[in-house]
This record gives structure tokens, C-alpha cells and sequence, in this order.
């Protein structure tokens, strides 16, 4: 009879502790997919004509496979586990342990790097924000409500500039709804419509009478301000999830921007209209003075 081979304990337990260490790679890697497809799923989205029900298959495919890779990585760990001294259970709790302690340690360095480097990709991912992010959660926009608080937001401008309020004006406001409409309608973002219509000519269209006298001049006809304000995350306003963050990052941008900061504290101007419609994630903002 021939003599049986059997592997060394020695080398089983090598083979145990590679197939530890393969189970963490792939957990880690699987880890990096999922966070790469909760980055792009917005993007993805719009890409697919906006099907987001294809970006939640993404998402649960990678949670899967990170569930699968936990499993695996357990069951390895396990089965190494069990075959060791009480010694070396302890220096792997131990491990363990220290390694938890030295990212608790190094939580908030490492957090500040990230987010000082990567400011978008870090507010994304936070997760304060990754259920607005991902509209698992939201606030309901009302657009009516938004006009308002944008309304108030730029009569709060004018105050701190000492000049009078804006009375609401309901007929320059639906001058403004529509224009915001026809951009969304037509696709384009532009103070001139396809037509070659500004904005004077829209409120001489819908029958509005606007003449401010400028001393020297006498000025006709309204005048508007634009702003596409998508919901998310910038460089200058942050998080811009809820109502108020919108009509906050509106009046921030135009107050930022000369020409529209020029027409926001112009002191002749005594009404405006707010006009928003919304696409997707996109809020289309007419604003228009007289």
C-alpha cells in the first residue's frame, strides 16, 4: 500500500490566513464599489433619461456584494479563530481592538483632510445629507412657498442697503412662471427665448406697463434676473437640500453676481414677481422687477 499525503498543520493554517486575508481585500474593494455607485447615482439617473429604478439596482448590487464579502470574511476569520491558542486569540482581539481605537483616534484629522480636499465628494457622502441625496428622504418643494422666501430673502437685501421694500407683485409673477416654464418646456437657459423675446418684450406681451424715470432717462418696460439652482451640494453654498438652503443659495449667487445685485438694489424699483418651475432637480428662477 502507498503512503498518504497530508498536508502540515503548518500549512493549513498559511491557507486559512490567506483565505482570510483575500475575504478582507474583497470586502474592502466591494466597500469602494458601493461608495463609486452611491457617488454616481444622480449622474447615472439623468444619464438614463433619469430612471433612477436602474440606480437603485446598482445600489443594491453593490450592497449585496458587500454583504456577501462580510459573510465570507466572517466565516474565514472564524474558521481560523478557533484552531488557535488562547494566546493568539487574544493578540487578534487585541489587533483588533487597536485598530478600532487608532480610527476613532484619527477620526476627526482624517475627516478634515478628506473634506478639505474633496468638499463635494465629502458633503455627498455625508451622511446628514445621503438620504436627501438619494430622496430616500426629502422635503417637499412647494414653488409657491419658494417665490416667497426668496421674495423675503431679497427684501432682507434691500434693508441692509437702506433702500424700500419690494411690494409682490401676482401679474410680473406670471410673466416670470412662465418664462421659467418655456425654458423648461423648450430646454434652454437664457434671458432671450428661441423666439428672440426678452424680457420687455414678455411684459409687453402680457399687456404690463413699466416706465421708471432715471433722471435722465426714463427707462420701459421690466427687468429680470435668472437662476438655475440645483439641489445638492457647492462650493459656495453648501448643503442645499430644503426650501430655505434654495432660496438662500439664490439670493447668494445673484447677490454675488454685479449685474443682478445691480437690478436686486436698483432704488426705483418698487415691485417684483418670483416665477419657479422645476425639472428633476433643477429649480428654473425668473425674477422680474418694475
Amino acid at each position: 500500500m502507498g503512503e498518504a499525503n497530508y498536508p502540515e498543520p503548518r500549512e493549513i493554517e498559511i491557507t486559512k490566513i490567506h483565505s482570510v486575508l483575500k475575504n478582507l481585500f474583497f470586502l474592502i474593494i466591494s466597500s469602494f464599489l458601493f461608495l463609486i455607485v452611491l457617488l454616481y447615482f444622480k449622474e447615472v439617473s439623468l444619464f438614463l433619461s433619469n430612471r433612477s429604478w436602474i440606480g437603485w439596482l446598482m445600489i443594491l448590487f453593490a450592497f449585496s456584494i458587500i454583504i456577501l464579502s462580510l459573510i465570507q470574511f466572517i466565516r474565514a476569520f472564524t474558521l481560523w479563530y478557533k484552531e488557535q491558542e488562547n494566546t493568539e486569540k487574544i493578540m487578534a482581539i487585541s489587533a483588533v481592538i487597536i485598530f478600532l481605537l487608532i480610527l476613532f483616534l484619527f477620526k476627526s484629522p482624517i475627516t478634515k483632510i478628506v473634506e478639505n480636499r474633496y468638499p463635494y465628494t465629502y458633503t455627498q457622502l455625508n451622511f446628514q445629507n445621503i438620504s436627501y441625496y438619494l430622496e430616500i428622504t426629502h422635503e417637499e418643494i412647494n414653488l409657491r412657498q419658494l417665490e416667497l422666501q426668496i421674495h423675503k430673502n431679497i427684501n432682507e437685501q434691500r434693508a441692509l442697503n437702506n433702500l424700500p421694500i419690494l411690494t409682490y407683485d401676482a401679474q410680473l409673477a406670471n410673466i416670470a412662471r412662465n418664462h421659467s416654464d418655456d425654458m423648461i418646456v423648450r430646454d434652454y437657459f437664457e434671458h432671450i427665448s428661441p423666439d428672440g423675446l426678452n424680457a420687455i418684450d414678455r411684459g409687453n406681451n402680457a399687456g404690463y406697463f413699466c416706465e421708471k424715470n432715471f433722471g435722465l432717462l426714463i427707462s420701459k418696460g421690466i427687468a429680470e434676473n435668472l437662476a438655475l439652482t440645483p439641489i445638492g451640494t457647492s462650493e459656495s453654498c453648501g448643503k442645499v437640500f430644503t426650501l430655505n438652503q434654495i432660496a438662500n443659495c439664490t439670493v447668494t449667487g445673484w447677490m454675488n453676481s454685479p449685474p443682478h445685485r445691480k437690478n436686486i438694489l436698483t432704488d426705483t424699483y418698487d415691485k417684483e414677481g418670483l416665477g419657479i418651475e422645476r425639472k428633476n432637480n433643477d429649480f428654473y428662477i425668473t425674477q422680474n422687477f418694475c
